[in-house]
């Protein structure tokens, strides 16, 4: 199996959960975005991923993702995701309440704990 396989894994969930989360208008729950409109809401926050993701695209390209504290620090985020969806799970504008959302937001972050066991093991 490819050294990366659960990395990229976790990349994969990670990028599909940002996609759930513009249906789930997780703006909503965000300090200071929450007070917005959902029109307004969903610009912002669909606009604020795309140099998010651009450089994400952009460190696949010149392989710079694959540098150890990079690939450590986005698994890392991976893990600390769940325990952010945990704490905000009762807020009130919190709509990740579905099986589906809660399956991407885990397998995100079980992902990167296993590329992080690699990494160190």
């Amino acid at each position: 199996m490819n050294t990366e396989f659960f990395f990229l894994t976790a990349v994969t969930f990670l990028l599909i959960h940002e996609m759930d989360a513009i249906r789930r208008k997780e703006w909503a729950i965000f300090p200071g975005l929450s007070k917005l409109s959902d029109n307004t809401g969903y610009l912002v926050f669909t606009a604020a991923h795309i140099p998010l993701i651009f450089l994400l695209l952009i460190g696949f390209a010149g392989g710079v993702i694959y540098q150890p504290a990079i690939r450590i620090m986005l698994d890392v985020f991976c893990l600390a995701h769940i325990i952010l969806h945990a704490l905000c799970h009762r807020m009130p504008k919190n709509e990740f309440h579905s099986r589906f959302s809660w399956l991407i937001i885990l397998v995100t972050g079980l992902a990167g704990l296993i590329d992080l066991m690699i990494i160190f093991i």
